[in-house]
């Protein structure tokens, strides 16, 4: 019963989305619409950190787009710890490959814990979405976990900032540990890291504020992971109620330069939950 009155509640969020912007039917917040989007693949999605170049690592990119026709994948794109200052054409090219295979794309920029200048994030969001328009979203890392004011008011500016300058844009914040839920209240974010370390996934809980969202809210990014841990990190990413999950088997100081040895392994697993 709980199954059916979910899928439900995605089905109508997606048509509700249609009318709306076929001018019928109430008007729906854009990031609402991005979110129904990839809620509406499937319940487990693979959020991959694809921080390698495309030149020098194009089989890896190869192998990423071709999983795709197997299990939805949200691909964070990292040219120069940004969007960097000019157009790569790699980048823009596999970009491109990945959006035509059903990839969702999002762009990489670094918010420093809500610290730096504001327009200096504004700025790398801006780039992204004029050196490569088909972009998805952003996935802003080193978000605060901060219960501060004026830390929320930071992310909750930068995040409409992205709403504004990509059409119906998927806001990824990741503070990587638990945070308050402000951040998805009051900044509005659409997904939310809360686990991205090398130790610790074993014992790792929930908060209990949690329960009120759905797991398309969540992920989490376990690293250092040897193959034989794989599948128990998956089932539990589930258990858990996480409904994007990477699980890796790199290491720091960059554990995302590439996909893991067991790439097609957690591919397949995913696949297998999602049936």
């Amino acid at each position: 019963m709980t199954r059916i009155i979910a899928i439900s509640y995605t089905a109508l969020l997606v048509l509700i989305g249609i009318l709306s912007l076929s001018g019928f039917g109430p008007k729906v917040p854009s990031h609402q619409m991005a979110l129904s989007h990839v809620a509406a693949k499937t319940q487990t999605r693979l959020l991959v950190p694809a921080y390698f170049d495309p030149e020098s690592h194009s089989q890896a990119w190869s192998d990423l787009i071709e999983a795709a026709h197997s299990v939805p994948i949200i691909a964070i794109v990292n040219p120069c710890d940004g969007p960097g200052t000019s157009v790569n054409k790699a980048y823009q090219d596999e970009i491109d490959r990945a959006r035509k295979a059903g990839v969702t794309v999002v762009g990489y920029v670094l918010t420093g814990g809500g610290s730096g200048p504001i327009d200096y994030v504004k700025t790398d969001i801006s780039r992204w979405r004029d050196f490569y328009p088909n972009i998805n979203g952003i996935f802003f890392d080193e978000q605060s976990d901060s219960n501060d004011n004026d830390k929320i008011s930071f992310y909750k500016e930068i995040f409409a900032y992205a709403r504004g300058k990509i059409d119906h844009a998927l806001v990824i914040g990741n503070p990587g540990t638990t945070f308050p839920e402000r951040y998805f209240s009051e900044a509005n974010a659409d997904i939310e890291c809360i686990f991205e370390s090398g130790k610790g996934f074993d014992t790792f809980s929930m908060p209990a504020w949690t329960g009120k969202y759905g797991p398309e809210r969540f992920a989490v990014l376990p690293l250092n992971v040897p193959q034989n841990r794989l599948l128990s990190y998956l089932d539990r990413a589930v258990n858990l109620r996480v409904g994007n999950v990477y699980v890796t088997d790199d290491q720091l100081d960059n554990p995302w330069d590439r996909l893991p040895g067991y790439w097609k392994q957690e591919v397949d697993r995913v696949k297998a939950l999602n049936k």
